[in-house]
């Protein structure tokens, strides 16, 4: 291989490495990993030997993935507006507080919602 050869060959290999996966690639892996049987550890054992890639590319998502109370559904919404923000649908302002919101309706009101029952029924 030439010297020409090799400089293409690694500039190609950088610009694989930094590519994103598409938003149905990702989830497919994540739900194969989700599928698969094992605990946690023993998921983040096989597949960073059978997904390198992903787990090197992705480190925090592979890591979340392996874990027995991931939310699958909750990355499909994220990755959808991120696809939006992509095509150019929604701005990314937009996403961000579509992403708030839900993760607000989800988690921080229903723990308001029941301080203020509490209250109520401790007056």
């Amino acid at each position: 291989m030439s010297l020409e050869e090799s400089k293409k060959r690694t500039r190609e290999d950088s610009v694989e490495s930094t590519e994103q996966l598409s938003s149905n690639d990702i989830l497919a892996i994540v739900q194969e990993i989700k599928d698969h049987s094992g605990n946690a550890k023993d998921k983040l054992r096989y597949f960073r030997k059978k997904m390198p890639e992903f787990a090197d590319k992705y480190p925090s998502l592979f890591q979340m993935a392996c874990e027995p109370d991931f939310d699958i559904q909750r990355l499909s919404f994220m990755l959808n507006m991120r696809d939006n923000v992509s095509n150019q649908r929604i701005s990314q302002h937009q996403a961000s507080v579509r992403v708030g919101e839900n993760l607000f309706k989800q988690y921080v009101k229903p723990l308001v919602d029941k301080q203020e029952a509490d209250k109520k029924n401790n007056a």
